[in-house]
Formats: C-alpha cells, structure tokens, sequence
C-alpha cells in the first residue's frame, strides 16, 4: 500500500544525517545513472570540486559565486547540493536558469537524481503531483525558472535561491529589476539562514557574475604545486610554456600558429611554468597533491565567497589541449570565446583605450616604402559629401601591416591617381608596386544637392578596373553570420532619367571588422600593425581614436557592446578606412602568397633568362659569334 506523504518524511527524518558536509554527502549518497552521466555510479569529486560543495553547505555563507569556463560541470554540484539539503536540512529553493529550455532541460536531470539515488528516492512525494518547472518533495519543493519570466521570480520567499549562467540575464525582468536584485528580494525574510548562489562563464566587464565576483572580498584561485620546488602556482595563460615558445613570442602567421597547435596537441609538449624555479607543472596532474587547493586574497571572514575556476585543472584537458586551442585562436571572436569559456575570464574589447599615442610611437618607417615581408598593397576610401579620406597599407602574412600613405582627396581624378595609379618603393628591390585593388564606401545614400553620392560612387566602380563598392551593414543584416558578403543589387540612379542598373556591392559587418582592426592595434605584439612616418600627424591618431566600444543598455533590459563616436563631433573617417582595411586584407587573401619581394626577385630571373634563351638560340656565324642583319 502507498505510504503518506507525512509518514515518509518522518520516516525520512530518523534516517537524516545529523552533520554531514557537502563533498561528504555527495561520495557517500549521490549514484549517477545513465541518463544522467556516462559514468554511472558513486559520485566520485575531482580536488576542486570539494570546496565548492562545501561552500554550499556551509551556513555561515549567504552567497556563493562562481565564476568559470563553459561545460565545467558544476549544475552537478548544485543537483547534490539540492540533494543534501533535502536529506540535511530541507528548505525551499529556486532555481533560475537563463531560458526556459535550460530550465526544463535541468528539471529532468533533477527528478533523474532523485530517481536514482537510493537515499533520495523515498522524497518524492506520490500524492501530489509534481509539475513541469516544480519539483514536489516530502518536506520541500524545486522551483525552476528562468530569467525571462517575472512569473518564475514571483514574491513568494525562498529560503536558497540558485542563478544560472547568471552572464546571459536580461538586467530587467519585465520591468521589476535584475534577476539578482528579485533574487536577494526572496531571501531577505529568512536573514542569515537564506543563501544566492550565482555561477556562469562570464562574457565581459559588465555583466552580472563578474561584477557579482568583483564585489566580493573572499576571492579565492585554485593552486597547484611545483614539482620541483613545491611552490604553489596559479595556472594562468601567461605562464604558458612550449619548446622554445610561450604566449609572447607565438607565431602571428595563422598557417605556423595552426602546425604548432597540432604539434604541442600531439606530442602533448606544454606546461605552466613555476615562477619560482621555471620548473615545469602540470595543473591537470598536480591538483591531486596534498597541497593543492584554494587560496584566497581576503584577510578577515566574510558571509560572502567567490571562486574562480579556469579550465587549467578541467580532469579532462591537458596543458597542451589548452596551449592548442589558444594557438588557433586567430581572430578576436576565437580569442574571446577562448578567454570566456576556457579561462572563466571576461573578454575586454581592445579597442575602449586607444590613445593617439600608440600610432605616433609606431611611426618610425619611411613612407611610401613596401617592406619585404608585404604580399599585397590595399587601398580604401570613406566616402564624405565632397572628398574622401584615404588610407593605403602594405600586409603581410598572419594579419602583419604597414601605412605607406593617408589623407584627403577632393576629386575622384585624385583619388584614382593617388589610390591605383600610384607606384611605391619596394624594400631591397629597385622596382615599384601599386595597389592590387581600392575598397571605397558607397556613401550610404547620401544625397546632395547635384545628385547622389551613392550614384557617383557605383559610376565610379563601374567605369574604373580594380575597384569594389563596400557599404557597412550592422548586426541586424548579418543573418549568415558571414563578415563579409558578396552581392548584387538592383540601383535606380535618382532623377528617374537614367535606366535602372545592377551594381556588384560587398557588405561588410562593421562591428567585426572594427573588433578585428582594434584586435590587431592593440596586440602584444606591434609590429602587427606599423606606422610609417607620416602617422605623427596629429589628425592621423585623432581619427584613428574617434570612436570607442561602450556598453549599451536597451529600454527592455537587454545589454551590448556597440561601437560610437567619442564625441558628437569627433572625426572617425580614418578609423573607417583602417577596419575597412582589414577586410581588404581578407578579400584578398594576402596570408596565401609570396612576398612582393620574392615575386619580383623571381619575375627579374624569369626576364634574364628568357634573355639568355633568345641569345642562345640566335642564329650564329661559323666561328661562333651571333649573326646580326647588315652585316658585310
């Protein structure tokens, strides 16, 4: 016969455990089933785990924050939380997960934990039905929510309160505040005895974990000891280490960075270097040393803890998995889902401090000159009511760049001869190269009084060879999530006089492409991005640093990172040439070929020896010496 509700949890209560902590509970109750793991069975914790289990047990602590890489695991730690709770000390808890597909997703993994774990089974109430989002125990209930719905975060108390990937909330919930903010609301009637645990993979700056993290004084990293010295290290990218090579000295060229990634994979040749003794660690391996453990940086106690766990002592990546995927990361979103998802750090744009500065202490080159490693000359133009501003650049392999000339045209006859017909010094050759091709912007309709500059520019590209229309589009037109694509639209010039024409226009996604330029700018490395002497000018840097990435917050909560003017009226008409250059730079493929100076070193050879071959084939007079017409 069914046995009630009330009996069941009584019976529950005689068997709790009066004090047990949290790892503890977990490695003698918790049974992983097979739909829950593919490793089924007694729970078993990895060292880092530990502490953080025992934190949510801990009563003294009224919130715990976690601040970590992606797909890390710890939604299981918070299931056996819940599990201990409902054994140990049962109470009301909420979960908040960032949509409601997530939220369903780990109701089902709840109920499975409680289905399959011996200890846990007889909680679950048989009289009251459970629903889809709610979770109905003997002598408590689950709620699982999701950050979208107010409903989920109603004003009723809860005595724990769980944020998942808490940096994907809205800042509002339909108009009612934060979710953390309506969170600390639903256990502040319970005092000391409620707790908010808040963990995610942060995204940047601003957002909610780390900022969470930020204003918490118990601050605490996870060490590993030194082999050799037994010094305590944190993992960290910058102490990355390989066979003569480290994060600071990688190869820029993506081709070499991709050969070296898939060697140090292979041969599994990279480790964290102990900066005591340089001696070579493991975080992987050292993490099961008695000594291992958390560190943290407050000196008094305090009610609120915050951990940061990096993918460094993840049991299933190595030092050399990490170092690989690091080495591959070669444009700025890669390395921002690096820093995000493996290093559990917030990815901060590089562009917010940009100082005119910076290009005046790179330009140190003559001008006009071609250095030897360059494969192509780009230029581009931004596009203003009656002139343009140009920029023209020589690039090289793994996104390596230097200015050969800039400045303000008036007429489109100026521009052609400064931008295409122009020729410039190659380093160590006594020859000459121009511009393989122009990117110029089509003016974005502007209209004036004689007619469209739009039209002006699409005439222009039509009647002119080597030179492509671009027009800068914004997030909402990259459906395809390519950065750059080619089209063909249908133009009816303005006046209505002349026949509607077709017009071959490349988009370009301004947002990516400013993000790559700034990428490049502020690279450790900065011979990425060269100045040549002329960069000194005062209106160079002025325009370079006319616009910055700011946070922007939308009337419905929701939070971006756009870039703008500094100011109303500050001059960016350069920066637009400079990220349109680094999109010239991928049309034309400029990591796939030979030096320029290599390719006239092999065009000069090619020409002497057709000239040796028609002298060697020229007809001769019998005693050897070439025949010439006239000759007596």
């Amino acid at each position: 016969m069914d046995i009630p509700d009330w009996l069941r949890g009584a019976l529950v209560e005689l068997r709790r455990p009066e004090q047990i902590g949290g790892n503890e509970w977990a490695e003698k109750y918790r049974t992983l089933g097979p739909d829950e793991s593919e490793k089924h069975g007694r729970w078993r914790s990895v060292p880092w785990q530990i502490e953080l289990l025992d934190a949510f047990a801990d009563d003294s602590l009224t919130r715990v924050t976690i601040m970590k890489g992606a797909q890390f695991g710890v939604s299981d730690l918070v299931r056996n939380a819940i599990g201990r709770w409902a054994m140990v000390d049962p109470g009301d808890v909420l979960w908040v997960m960032a949509d409601e597909q997530s939220a369903k997703k780990a109701m089902r993994k709840l109920r499975a934990m409680f289905e399959n774990t011996p200890e846990l089974r007889p909680l679950l109430s048989r009289t009251s039905a459970s629903t889809l989002l709610e979770l109905r125990l003997t002598n408590m209930r689950v709620v699982i929510g999701w950050a979208g719905s107010a409903a989920s975060l109603a004003s009723e108390p809860f005595r724990r309160v769980v944020l998942d990937e808490v940096a994907k909330y809205r800042w509002h919930v339909q108009g009612e505040g934060s979710p953390v903010a309506l969170a600390e609301e639903r256990v502040k009637t319970l005092g000391r005895r409620g707790k908010i645990i808040l963990l995610s993979t942060p995204k940047h700056d601003d957002d909610q974990i780390v900022k969470a993290h930020r204003e918490t004084l118990d601050r605490r990293v996870f060490v590993v000891p030194c082999p050799g010295c037994g010094h305590l290290q944190v993992p960290e990218l910058d102490a990355l280490r390989w066979p003569d090579g480290s994060p600071a000295t990688a190869p820029a060229d993506p081709d070499a960075r991709v050969r070296l990634a898939a060697a140090i994979r292979r041969d599994q040749t990279a480790w964290i270097a102990c900066e005591r003794c340089a001696g070579h660690v493991q975080p992987h391996q050292a993490m099961h040393a008695p000594t291992a453990g958390w560190v943290g940086e407050a000196v008094e106690a305090d009610d609120r803890r915050a951990y940061h766990v990096a993918e460094f002592v993840h049991w299933q990546t190595t030092t050399s998995d990490l170092a690989a995927r690091w080495l591959r990361c070669t444009h700025p979103k890669e390395l921002s889902e690096f820093w995000n998802g493996s290093l559990g750090l917030p990815f901060t744009a590089a562009a917010g401090s940009l100082r005119p500065t910076l290009f005046m202490a790179r330009a140190r080159y003559a001008n006009g000159v071609v250095p030897s490693w360059a494969t192509a000359v780009l230029a581009t133009a931004d596009t203003q009511g009656d002139h343009f501003w140009l920029m023209v650049r020589a690039w090289g392999p793994g996104g390596r760049s230097r200015l050969l000339d800039w400045g303000r045209v008036g007429t489109f006859e100026e521009l052609e001869k400064r931008a295409l017909r122009a020729r410039f010094e190659v380093e160590g050759r006594n020859d000459t190269v121009g511009p393989r091709f122009l990117l110029i912007d089509s003016g974005g309709g502007m209209a004036r009084a004689d007619g469209s500059r739009t039209n002006d520019v699409y005439q222009f590209s039509r009647r002119t060879p080597h030179v492509i229309a671009v027009k800068a589009v914004g997030d909402q037109d990259v459906t395809d999530g390519r950065p750059i694509r080619a089209s063909r639209v249908t133009y009816t010039p303005p006046g209505g006089r002349a026949p509607t024409v077709e017009q071959d226009l490349h988009l370009l996604h301004a947002e990516y492409w400013k993000d790559a330029a700034a990428a490049l700018i502020r690279a450790e490395r900065p011979e990425l991005w060269e100045e040549c002497e002329s960069a000194v000018a005062a209106e160079y840097g002025k325009q370079l640093t006319g616009e910055h990435k700011v946070l922007v917050t939308l009337p419905n909560g929701d939070t971006y990172y756009r870039w703008q003017k500094r100011s109303k009226h500050a001059p960016e008409h350069l920066w637009d040439a400079a990220w349109m250059q680094v999109a010239a730079a991928d049309i034309a493929r400029v990591d796939g070929e030979k030096p320029i100076a290599v390719r006239i070193a092999a065009k000069s050879q090619r020409k002497k020896a057709a000239r040796e071959t028609r002298g060697s084939t020229r007809a001769r007079l019998p005693d050897g010496r070439p025949y010439h017409v006239g000759r007596r």
